[in-house]
């Protein structure tokens, strides 16, 4: 009886949940060139589970908990709505020549590692949304003019790496964040 339909609904609920995710996750590949990724084992191919695609790791074999795809030559923009998948922990895109931008984050309530490093980052604006953000890695990147203050926002911060940039000016005052435990700043102006 009440059993097996509460079970039934949340067999439905994963379902669609990711089905969402997959139609998300086909807006990443088309929008970062993905029939030019280095690696693509599985993507967009009929039928097959995202949790088997190369690069994704699910919760449990559930919903998508990490995107894995440094180095993968992703070229392009990547959609904000890479923040609407829901259980995301873990985001590393590093060494791509990616346009990426915080719009959004603060609808990924989960996602606590962000790897950017090496990428085509210009700008932090937004990154002050993402509130769950544990350790930010933004090295090797054109960012320029003073750190961002919204930094100051993210309470769960314990790493923050933001090497070889062109960061000028005083550094902000990260004495609120109480989790803070590495800062790495190094070559910057």
């Amino acid at each position: 009886g009440a059993e097996s339909s509460l079970y039934l609904g949340l067999t439905s609920c994963l379902a669609l949940e990711k089905e969402r995710e997959r139609e998300i996750l086909g807006m990443v590949f088309q929008a970062t060139n993905g029939n030019e990724w280095k690696v693509k084992d599985g993507w967009m191919e009929e039928g097959s589970d995202i949790c088997a695609w190369y690069g994704i790791t699910c919760k449990e074999g559930s919903t998508v908990e990490s995107i894995l795809l440094g180095s993968n030559h992703l070229v392009g923009s990547v959609p904000k709505e890479i923040y609407g998948l829901s259980n995301l922990k873990t985001l590393s895109l590093y060494s791509n020549p990616i346009e990426f931008s915080f719009e959004g984050i603060g609808e990924a309530t989960n996602l606590e590692t962000l790897s950017l490093d090496s990428t085509k980052l210009r700008s932090l604006s937004g990154i002050g949304a993402g509130l769950s953000l544990v350790d930010v890695d933004i090295r090797f990147n054109q960012l320029s003019g003073p750190i961002s203050p919204e930094l100051q926002s993210l309470t769960n911060l314990e790493t923050f790496t933001a090497s070889v940039n062109a960061f000028t000016g005083p550094i902000p005052d990260f004495s609120a964040l109480r989790k803070l435990t590495t800062i790495r700043l190094s070559d910057n102006r």
